[in-house]
C-alpha cells in the first residue's frame, strides 16, 4: 500500500509541470469561453436577430469551444489526440443515426428562423392546423388555436406543408356575399350595403369600398361586397358588417330567400274524384305480319306469277 501512494508521488514530482500546464490550460479555457459568449451575446442584443437564432448559434460554438479545450487538455497530458478523434467520430455517427428526424427538424427549425417564414404571434395555417404562432424553437413550433389548445408540430412537417399567414401583410380584404330577392330595388340594397359600411370605423376608405350586383340566380341576385382593413381588425370587422347588413335588410324590408319545404297536411276524408269506368279486356285484337313474313309472301307472290305466265304461253301453242 505504500508503494502504491509512493509511485503516486513520485508521479507527481515528475509531472508536476504538466499538471500545473494541464490546469493553467482548463482555468484559461473556461475564462476565454465565458468571455467571447458574453462578447458575441452582447454583440446579438444589437442587431434583430431572432432571438432563437441567437440561442442556437451560441449552443452551437460553446459545444466546439468546449471540445477543444478537451481536445488542448489531452495532447497536454500526453493522449494521443488520434484515437480519440476516432472514438469521436463513432459516437457522433451514432448519435448521428440515433437522432436523425431529430437532426432533421433541427436543420428545417433554423431554416424557419433564419427565412423568417413565421414570426411570433402571426396567425397561420399549416396544413390541417390553424392558430397562433406561440414559440418557434430548434424541433418544433407551437401553435395556440382559437379555442385555447396547444399544438405542436415539428418542424420538418412545416417546412414540408403549405403555409398561409394571415398576417404577414399589415392589410387584409374581406369579400362577402349577399342574397336578396328579384323584387328589390339594387339602388336600395347598394345604399344599405353603403351606409352600413360607412358606419363602420376599421374599414379602409382608400382604396374605395366596392358594392356590386355580381350574380344573377335561380331564385335570387347577388351582391359582393370587397372592403380592406388592417389584418388585426379583420375578423371583428367581417362580424360587424354580416351582422348590420343583415339588421339593415330586414329593417328596409329587403327580402332575403331562403330554401323552403312545404308540407301539407292530409284529410283521410277527402274523396278522391276518379272515372267509375273501370277497363275491360277487348274481345279482338288486330294483328300484324312480322317483317319476315312480308318478304316471304311478296318471293312467293312473284314466284308464281311467271309460273301463270308460262302455262298460257303453252296454251298458245298447242292451238
Amino acid at each position: 500500500m505504500g508503494d502504491f501512494f509512493a509511485s503516486i508521488g513520485n508521479w507527481f514530482v515528475e509531472n508536476y509541470i504538466t499538471i500545473i500546464k494541464t490546469f493553467g490550460i482548463i482555468i484559461i479555457g473556461f475564462l476565454f469561453i465565458k468571455i467571447i459568449l458574453a462578447i458575441l451575446k452582447r454583440q446579438f442584443k444589437k442587431t434583430k436577430m431572432e432571438k432563437v437564432v441567437q440561442s442556437f448559434v451560441l449552443s452551437i460554438l460553446k459545444f466546439v469551444l468546449y471540445l477543444i479545450l478537451i481536445l488542448a487538455v489531452f495532447s497536454t497530458l500526453g493522449i494521443s489526440i488520434t484515437g480519440l478523434t476516432v472514438v469521436i467520430s463513432a459516437i457522433s455517427l451514432a448519435i448521428t443515426l440515433a437522432l436523425q428526424d431529430s437532426l432533421k427538424n433541427l436543420v428545417n427549425g433554423f431554416i424557419i428562423i433564419s427565412t423568417k417564414l413565421v414570426h411570433e404571434g402571426d396567425w397561420v395555417k399549416i396544413g390541417d392546423y390553424e392558430g397562433s404562432i406561440q414559440d418557434v424553437r430548434m424541433l418544433y413550433t407551437v401553435l395556440k388555436t382559437a379555442d385555447n389548445k396547444r399544438i405542436t408540430i415539428p418542424n420538418s412537417t412545416i417546412i414540408g406543408s403549405q403555409i398561409t399567414n394571415f398576417n404577414y401583410y399589415k392589410t387584409r380584404r374581406i369579400d362577402l356575399n349577399f342574397d336578396v330577392s328579384y323584387d328589390t330595388n339594387v339602388d336600395l340594397a347598394k345604399d344599405v350595403i353603403n351606409s352600413v359600411i360607412e358606419s363602420c370605423e376599421t374599414i379602409f376608405m382608400d382604396p374605395k369600398p366596392s358594392v356590386v350586383l355580381s350574380s344573377l340566380n335561380n331564385s335570387s341576385i347577388t351582391f359582393t361586397l370587397k372592403i380592406w382593413c388592417n389584418s388585426s381588425d379583420y375578423w371583428d370587422t367581417k362580424w360587424y358588417l354580416i351582422d348590420n347588413i343583415f339588421n339593415e335588410l330586414k329593417r328596409n324590408n329587403i327580402t332575403i330567400p331562403f330554401n323552403q319545404l312545404e308540407v301539407a297536411l292530409v284529410d283521410p276524408n277527402k274523396k278522391n274524384y276518379v272515372r267509375e269506368q273501370k277497363l275491360t279486356p277487348a274481345e279482338n285484337h288486330k294483328t300484324k305480319t312480322s317483317h319476315s313474313e312480308d318478304i316471304i309472301d311478296k318471293i312467293s307472290h312473284t314466284i308464281k306469277k311467271p309460273r301463270k305466265a308460262k302455262k298460257q304461253s303453252e296454251k298458245k301453242d298447242s292451238k
